[in-house]
């Protein structure tokens, strides 16, 4: 039978409760919940739930004393009605205790007991979280790894965007005067390959090529100005320096207190500049001799260095003499490097940008030209190189760039060019780290 309360304890009217109580038989009643003292309990329908007839007996009143009970119609009856009562009440009370100390099945909270058959599941070690890196000074979308990600296996890489901010997401097609050059086949070869950008280009044959190595991969920017931030750019800086050198010092300084604030550790570095549009992929870091301790970097000019490309220079793309005429004068083996994109791993990277300069003894003969303070400046803290082969076109000096690469289809994906005229053969690509300051 249904069974609603009604409450006389404020009032003389008799006000109608929001709570119910469920009795299957009206003598022998188990009540799930009672309201507070001083209620009058009236009768709803019937006791086999059909709802036939309705009525406003009064059947019992319950006292301000807990299952002290009184019907004006029997005493006896009052009397049993209350002792089913009180022990109904004691039981309810008991029932809830012990549902509410009970554990929720299948979670295994702290100081809660989980049944014996769940223990060995809820037991089983479960693979540690690894931290979330969050930009600290640009806010930005939370960007998360593909689920079909390849297995981590290379150790973490660190690319640093490091330079004036110029033309890094900026479209190729702003820079169409500087590119005039180039064919048609060139543009229609960046537009298969959807790079519309230096920050695309840097993300397709750079960002791409370490993750399918296995590299767990941070792409930071330090610049002069942040405008806008790409989601998979994880932190950005925004500061002044006096020349491309501190620039690339404060950056990675700032790159290093990182490591700390992430619990994190780099085991290669890869500086680009932010207007460099990359052409073909970055070599296999584990295959490119970062064993032998040196940077691997692109050269702007060599001489009586055997085997190299075009594609390990950064001028004189469509010619096969080293571009050394007017750069570098003597019967050794020597080199200028260029600037625009490094790799190293991290003792020989921390070295060149950290260390302490211990060489004294004059080099060989260079022109003057920015990339050569930056040849001495290495040579003298004893850092060697390793000739780096990749295509690139520095998009803010496009004009002298795209007007020798389109020679000879430097931008279209033409066949290396193999430099036959660099001199006299004292030495090869593989042990240009083994030339030394004179």
């Amino acid at each position: 039978m249904l069974l609603t309360v009604e409450s006389i304890c404020t009032t003389s009217k008799l006000k109608r409760s929001e709570q119910s109580i469920d009795s299957p038989d009206f003598t022998h009643m188990r009540w799930r919940r009672i309201v507070s003292s001083g209620c009058l309990v009236t009768g709803a329908g019937t006791s086999d739930g059909s709802g036939l007839g309705s009525f406003e007996k009064p059947i019992f009143r319950q006292s301000q004393v807990l299952g002290e009970l009184v019907e004006p119609h029997s005493g006896w009856r009052a009397t049993a009605d209350a002792f089913n009562l009180f022990w109904g009440i004691l039981w309810w009370q008991l029932f809830e205790l012990c549902k509410q100390s009970l554990p929720v099945h299948g979670e295994d909270r702290l100081g809660s007991e989980v049944e014996v058959e769940d223990k060995k599941k809820l037991n089983a070690p479960s693979a540690p979280l690894s931290p979330k890196l969050i930009d600290a000074s640009v806010k930005q979308p939370v960007h998360e790894e593909p689920s079909k990600s390849p297995p981590t296996v290379g150790g973490r890489v660190a690319v640093m965007v490091v330079g004036r901010s110029r033309l890094f997401s900026s479209r190729i097609s702003r820079s169409m005067k500087g590119l005039r050059h180039l064919s048609h086949r060139a543009f229609e070869r960046l537009s298969n390959e959807k790079i519309s950008s230096p920050l695309a280009s840097q993300l397709l044959h750079v960002l791409e090529p370490l993750k399918t190595q296995g590299f767990l991969v941070d792409y930071v920017l330090c610049a002069d100005q942040v405008k806008e931030q790409h989601p998979a750019i994880v932190e950005a800086w925004s500061f002044e320096a006096k020349d491309q050198r501190q620039r690339i010092q404060q950056c990675l300084r700032l790159v290093l207190a990182r490591e700390i604030q992430r619990n994190v550790s780099y085991e290669y570095f890869v500086r680009l500049r932010p207007d460099l549009l990359v052409l073909t992929d970055l070599p296999n870091l584990e295959d490119a001799v970062l064993g032998r301790h040196c940077i691997l970097a692109r050269l702007r000019a060599a001489n009586n260095i055997m085997d190299l490309t075009n594609e390990h220079l950064s001028w004189c793309y469509c010619d096969h003499g080293c571009c050394s005429r007017g750069a570098l004068k003597g019967n050794d083996a020597m080199y200028i490097m260029d600037d625009m994109i490094t790799i190293a791993a991290r003792e020989p990277f921390l070295r060149l940008w950290q260390g302490r300069e211990h060489l004294d003894k004059p080099l060989w003969l260079m022109a003057p030209m920015a990339e050569t303070s930056m040849t001495m400046w290495m040579l003298r803290k004893g850092v060697p190189l390793c000739p780096l082969a990749i295509r690139a076109l520095p998009l803010g000096s496009g004009n002298p760039h795209a007007a020798q690469m389109s020679k000879c289809g430097y931008v279209e994906g033409s066949p290396p060019l193999l430099q036959s005229q660099c001199g006299l053969p004292k030495a090869s690509k593989d042990n240009v780290h083994l030339i030394t300051a004179k």
